[in-house]
């Protein structure tokens, strides 16, 4: 088998039999699930389920278009499966990379992923037979992100506001100047 045929061709010939392979799949802090052709979850790292805050038997068998995701896009938007990074390197077997995406988790909370999907072939295919998924828990960068944006708007706001307060006060300070030379004119008469 090998991996999207873009890059790493043939990265590892059988991973059921590498012992590092489940060593390392098994330590890494990314979450990572593995999808068959159909789109079921069929293997999936501990780290998988703590950041979606799923048991292994509500994830095992799961697919991307289960009614039970609940996905946004980086504008809060609900997303359908289809745009999903998994069901799209399934599709078009193109790796699928950095796509950031907040999933709804059992405790109610949006947890933001960068996500990464590679879809997998076996030697001679077209057609992917797994797809493998990364991700990442970036939501404390993602709030952030949010955050500084959402202040950078209001300073620009506040900008404008205070430009148009000077501009006022500007216009005001030239009325008075006008009255006081005119009084300083009747005054003179």
């Amino acid at each position: 088998w090998s991996l999207d045929k873009s890059c790493c061709y043939g990265f590892v010939k059988d991973p059921a039999k590498s012992g590092h392979f489940d060593i390392i799949f098994s330590s890494m802090s990314e979450g990572v699930v593995v999808q068959d052709a159909f789109n079921r979850v069929i293997h999936f790292n501990q780290a998988a389920l703590d950041i979606l805050g799923l048991s292994a038997d509500q994830l095992i068998g799961k697919t991307s278009h289960d009614p039970q995701w609940k996905v946004l896009n980086e504008n809060y938007e609900s997303i359908t499966s289809d745009k999903h990074p998994a069901v799209i390197a399934l599709r078009t077997g193109k790796t699928q990379k950095n796509t950031t995406m907040g999933v709804h988790n059992q405790q109610g909370q949006v947890r933001w992923l960068n996500v990464t999907a590679v879809p997998v072939f076996l030697d001679n295919e077209t057609e992917p037979y797994q797809i493998i998924v990364t991700f990442n828990d970036i939501t404390i960068q993602f709030e952030a992100k949010k955050n500084i944006e959402s202040t950078k708007a209001e300073l620009t706001e506040k900008r404008s506001s205070l430009r148009k307060i000077v501009s006022q006060l500007q216009e005001s300070r030239k009325k008075i100047t006008e009255y006081q030379s005119k009084i300083s004119n009747l005054e003179g008469d």
